[in-house]
């Protein structure tokens, strides 16, 4: 876990890549690779939405474009059943509630965090260069243990938030390792299309043997 800026705010967020919109947790075949999948995705296609004109208001929302979603309603459970939501948008819904109000608790633990966050210097090792990782923040350990009595006290109901970016930190060379793994994919599927072109007398051919090569 890290804490990244959102406008004026500090937000606790999960640590999935190294650059926007990387997700190293997801194979190249589209696998997810770890044991536990963030609720966030659990509960996707759907996600909760505030209601133009009254932001306090939230509606249950669905990625129409999702592959999840489609007009063949054979074997498939519909949204809503004689008007009324069907059970298992309703359990979507509760989840959805549960997901936000522990994102919201979490927010206000950042917040009173604020005296301890510090940034982050992230470097990562991509073969034989060296990656800065900017604008990621943690908890300062140091800053922690030198609070007074009385800067403590405000603190203590954000103290599990605090410690669970402490120890989550210790999986950054996990995130390398992934790294690693995505570039070696990423390099050798480079090579095997290069391969797809084999030098001839005068110019280039295209080998479609290898094109059409069953994986």
């Amino acid at each position: 876990m890290g804490i990244v800026k959102s406008g004026d705010e500090l937000v606790l967020v999960a640590l999935l890549g190294f650059r926007p919109n990387q997700n190293l947790f997801v194979a190249p075949d589209g696998r997810w690779l770890a044991s536990y999948i963030p609720a966030a995705f659990r509960g996707y296609p759907f996600r909760l939405a505030q209601t133009e004109g009254d932001p306090t208001k939230l509606t249950l929302a669905v990625d129409e474009a999702s592959m999840l979603v489609g007009t063949d309603t054979e074997g498939a459970t519909p949204f809503f059943v004689d008007r009324e939501p069907h059970p298992k948008t309703k359990q979507m819904l509760d989840f959805l509630l549960k997901v936000r109000q522990g994102a919201l608790l979490a927010q206000r633990a950042v917040s009173v965090l604020a005296p301890v966050i510090e940034p982050w210097p992230i470097t990562v090792q991509q073969g034989s260069e060296t990656q800065a990782v900017n604008g990621v923040y943690r908890i300062s350990e140091s800053k922690l243990n030198s609070l007074t009595a009385e800067e403590f006290l405000p603190m203590r109901s954000a103290l599990p938030i605090a410690y669970a970016q402490l120890f989550s930190m210790q999986n950054l060379p996990l995130l390398e390792r992934l790294a690693t793994f995505h570039e070696a994919h990423r390099s050798k599927k480079v090579q095997e299309e290069a391969k797809l072109f084999t030098p001839g007398m005068e110019d280039e051919k295209f080998d479609w043997k290898a094109l059409f090569k069953d994986e």
